[in-house]
């Protein structure tokens, strides 16, 4: 009987890296991020300096591992477009709402004025080559028209989240989805004709 071998985690390593993640987060909801320091960062995470440069640059290299996270939540996701046939709502899109919800005061400071463009913007332009992938092969249309329904629903998409977020969450992940995917798929049909 052989033993299966697993990549070694250090748990150590993950533990950190999650308290100068949740360090950085209260730190932008606190000053907004541009104000927001490496000292404010080890202070509030309580750790030293050498220890946060042992596992990051900078505060933006925190930013970027996090959008990194958000990316690969956003990858792994299924095709956004409903099918009519299919009534079930895909797992990883009911996640990322649900994450967003649970981190909502970080991304209404993130994606508002105090927040940090680029994040948005890599955001936006992830969602756009998410939906470009979900998109069948076989859908027949005019790449200009084809990349107008993109940009749109990136746009649209990203606009939602800002909307839900700034009213509350009054709706949960569920039900922005199933909101979500009748805009999009109308717009497909109207794109299409």
């Amino acid at each position: 009987m052989t033993q299966k071998s697993y990549p070694k985690i250090d748990f150590r390593v993950k533990r950190t890296e999650k308290l100068i993640f949740d360090a950085l987060i209260r730190c932008t909801i606190k000053k907004g991020f541009s104000a927001v320091t490496v000292s404010d960062i080890t202070l509030e995470a309580e750790i030293n300096r050498a220890t946060f440069y042992r596992h990051y640059k900078d505060k933006e290299d925190v930013l970027n591992q996090y959008t990194q996270t958000v990316f690969n939540m956003l990858h792994s996701q299924n095709t956004i477009v409903n099918n009519s046939q299919s009534h079930t709502l895909p797992d990883s899109l009911v996640k990322i709402f649900d994450h967003v919800g649970e981190h909502a005061l970080f991304y209404k400071v993130m994606l508002g004025r105090n927040g940090n463009p680029n994040f948005a913007e890599k955001i936006r332009s992830y969602i756009q080559k998410r939906i470009r992938n979900s998109l069948p092969n076989s859908l027949k249309v005019d790449e200009k028209r084809l990349d107008l329904f993109i940009t749109y629903s990136a746009h649209a998409s990203f606009g939602i989240v800002l909307w839900w977020l700034e009213h509350d969450m009054p709706y949960s992940s569920e039900e922005m989805i199933q909101m979500l995917q009748h805009l999009e798929s109308e717009n497909l049909k109207t794109i299409l004709k």
